[in-house]
């Protein structure tokens, strides 16, 4: 049985807005969480902060939901929740390990490639129509990117910089495999499936960095950064996505959480002190246009 997190009875306008409604405030939880995990990697090893982070949620949802979780998982084949359970999981392993590897501001501009990937992905696989007038909109979101995060160039090509894109493309399979997940299952289900990923691909990563956990390291700054994250970030941004890909198209879902960059930007300046260049600016306006601009056009 699927049960829809957008309630049926809602009406038109209401299904329109609230998959928008969902999605920025994704966008607004993960901007404002990257600077305080920023804070946070300066204490605590980062495979054991998100093998925390994702026990935590993994235990919060089960807590709240533990009968609906299990009967959705046991009701679906795991071919439906696989792909994009995988997806999600990946994406931030290989993120983080971009992240060690080149400048954040690279890895910021390349990981929102799902925005040009994800209409490609869709199309690949499940033949998915792609009106092209969307392609500009798009491209010009790339050029907002790469002026808010790259405004001294990304320079050579390296490792850290073909793990940034190999996020993007796991955030890309995440929001395709993840819009037609929902057609076929419970979204708090595959919200719990995807969390049960992420943490075994945590914990599996965890060994090549620093097998400890470090709990010694954690104060109450610390557990308040993780609780959080765990319980706003993970818990809620997975839902929330969930959500809203039962009425939109992971194309559209993609160009939205371009915003989260935008955020990070103006969180980081409060919180980090981080000053954000003239060119910046405009590089954020350009995306805020675009993403505006991009709601009146259809899909078809």
């Amino acid at each position: 049985m699927v049960i829809k997190l957008i309630e049926p009875g809602k009406t038109g306008r209401q299904v329109l807005t609230l998959p928008y409604i969902f999605l920025l405030l994704q966008d607004l939880l993960y901007g404002f969480g990257d600077p305080i995990s920023k804070m946070l990697f300066d204490i605590m090893p980062v495979y054991a902060v998100l093998v925390i982070r994702y026990c935590i949620a993994l235990l919060a949802m089960l807590l709240i939901w533990h009968k609906r979780i299990f009967r959705g998982l046991k009701e679906t084949p795991v071919k439906v929740w696989f792909l994009p359970a995988f997806c999600t999981g990946a994406a931030y392993i290989v993120n983080n390990l971009a992240l060690s590897m080149t400048a954040a501001t690279n890895v910021a501009f390349i990981r929102s490639m799902p925005t040009l990937i994800a209409p490609l992905l869709a199309l690949i696989v499940y033949r998915k129509k792609y009106k092209l007038a969307h392609l500009p909109i798009q491209l010009l979101v790339l050029v907002g990117l790469y002026m808010l995060c790259c405004e001294n160039g990304i320079g050579s090509i390296g490792p850290g910089e073909l793990f940034a894109l190999m996020a993007a493309v796991m955030l890309a399979g995440s929001l395709v495999f993840g819009e037609q997940a929902v057609t076929k299952m419970d979204g708090i289900s595959l919200s719990a499936a995807q969390t049960i990923m992420s943490l075994i691909m945590a914990a599996g990563a965890l060994p090549l960095t620093d097998p400890s956990l470090h709990l010694e390291l954690m104060n109450g700054s610390c557990w308040l950064i993780v609780l959080y994250l765990a319980i706003t970030c993970t818990l809620g941004g997975y839902i929330l996505q969930n959500a809203a890909l039962e009425s939109i198209s992971s194309r559209a879902a993609a160009l939205l959480q371009t915003l989260t960059p935008v955020i990070t930007a103006i969180f980081s300046f409060i919180l980090l002190g981080e000053r954000t260049s003239v060119t910046g600016i405009i590089g954020a306006a350009i995306i805020l246009f675009s993403v505006i601009a991009d709601q009146f056009i259809g899909e078809t």
